[in-house]
């Protein structure tokens, strides 16, 4: 049964809030997934209530959806944003990270997707999580450089964070 990525609830709601600058989600809590069982379409809503209490100022979410025509709406997400006191633009492309020297990783790793199996088992993932991958981890930390694939370039033009590519980055291990 297809299910809409986890990684996908943060991009709706920096999208839903992209007028208010860049924002802090400081909560996020997933219920269930959100499966579309095939042939069947699903609607989705997206409740953002404004919350004024000084330094907590923000939004409070709930995410749900149905299946059309079914009159149950399913609870996905539960959240919340807080309001920077300034809003700040958001960078075109991020520096490259600089945590600790290239003599304390533990390990390096390179994958190109040309050369990885398909994923098989409980979960399988559409081609766009076929990415080329560049980890450097050592006991604390993790840092991934993700590119994704060329004929994937488009979707960019609509998101900030792109799906497969945050779920990518949290698959790290």
């Amino acid at each position: 049964v297809p299910v809409l990525p986890g990684a996908a609830y943060p991009e709706l709601i920096r999208a839903a809030l992209a007028d208010e600058g860049s924002i802090h989600i400081r909560l996020l809590y997933y219920l269930a997934p959100l499966r579309v069982p095939d042939g069947k379409q699903a609607e989705i809503r997206l409740y953002l209530n404004r919350r004024k209490e000084g330094d907590k100022d923000g939004y409070d979410i709930r995410i749900q959806s149905r299946l059309v025509n079914e009159k149950r709406w399913d609870m996905h997400v539960m959240g919340e944003t807080l309001s920077p006191a300034k809003p700040s633009p958001l960078p075109q492309k991020l520096p490259p990270a600089k945590m600790v020297s290239s003599k304390q990783w533990h390990e390096e790793i390179r994958l190109d997707p040309s050369r990885v199996k398909p994923q098989t088992g409980y979960v399988s993932v559409g081609p766009r999580w076929n990415m080329k991958r560049h980890i450097r981890k050592n006991r604390d930390q993790a840092i991934a450089e993700l590119e994704l694939a060329q004929n994937f370039h488009t979707d960019l033009d609509g998101l900030f964070l792109h799906p497969a590519m945050l779920d990518a980055a949290f698959g790290l291990r």
